[in-house]
């Protein structure tokens, strides 16, 4: 499973500016660092099973190292996968658009920046 989202751990990447306008309205400018993979697990649910076969021969640091390997490739996957980093920045977008929209109005012009120079709007 991999997770991936936004690590919001330096505020500088992270900032939200309204502005309102009497004659334009309110204006939102939310920036943020690009999504990136947060984590990759195994499922914990996995049963090797050693007492046959030709796991026997395979010594548990040898299993680790392999499994190991296995994540880091996954994570490299997930990495180079658009459609999980698209998914986790939509995902973000639609949440702070309703707490916006919310809070502010329905007619707020909302703009999302990312530090990484990439911009989409309303």
């Amino acid at each position: 499973m991999a997770k991936a989202g936004y690590a919001l751990n330096d505020e500088s990447e992270f900032s939200i500016e309204i502005t309102d306008n009497p004659l334009q309205g309110a204006r939102v400018v939310v920036t943020v660092p690009p999504p990136k993979i947060l984590s990759v697990e195994l499922n914990p649910n996995i049963e090797i099973r050693s007492d046959n076969g030709w796991w026997n021969s395979i010594t548990d640091t040898e299993r680790a190292h392999v499994m190991n390997e296995f994540i880091a490739e996954f994570r490299t996957q997930m990495e180079n996968d658009p459609q999980i980093l698209t998914k986790a920045a939509t995902s973000m977008q639609d949440s702070l658009k309703s707490l916006i929209y919310a809070t502010i109005g329905s007619d707020t012009d909302i703009v999302f920046k990312s530090t990484a120079d990439h911009m989409t709007e309303k």
